[in-house]
């Protein structure tokens, strides 16, 4: 049986700031953002960690397609203000991954925009 963890992204503040950002929170396989999650704009959830929300409908995090070099890829949620920077940017282009699961000693060749 796969293991899995907490993670969340901070979307948005209301009010000029004067609220806090939402905590999206969902679960993902245990290295699902291993070398990843920096870029991504994903923190892992402490064992106590407070204010996450799960299965918001809005706001959403974005998701991004992760092309890997030599065919297959795998789909991500990635904070929308790391966006320009993952995609346009190439941060992540030629980034070697060790995802539990398939995508073991891969490299990144692009990663684009999920609409919808």
């Amino acid at each position: 049986m796969a293991e899995y963890d907490v993670y969340f992204i901070k979307l948005g503040s209301g009010l000029g700031g004067a609220l806090s950002p939402i905590k999206y929170a969902f679960r993902a396989p245990k290295d699902a953002y291993k070398g990843l999650a920096a870029d991504l704009g994903v923190e892992k959830a402490k064992e106590k960690e407070s204010g996450l929300v799960f299965g918001a409908n809005s706001p959403k995090p974005a998701r991004v397609r992760i092309n890997f070099e030599g065919g297959g890829s795998t789909e991500r949620f990635c904070d929308p203000s790391k966006l320009e920077g993952v995609t346009i940017g190439g941060r992540l282009n030629k980034k070697k991954v060790d995802i539990a699961g398939r995508w073991r000693n891969k490299k990144i060749s692009s990663v684009t925009s999920i609409q919808g």
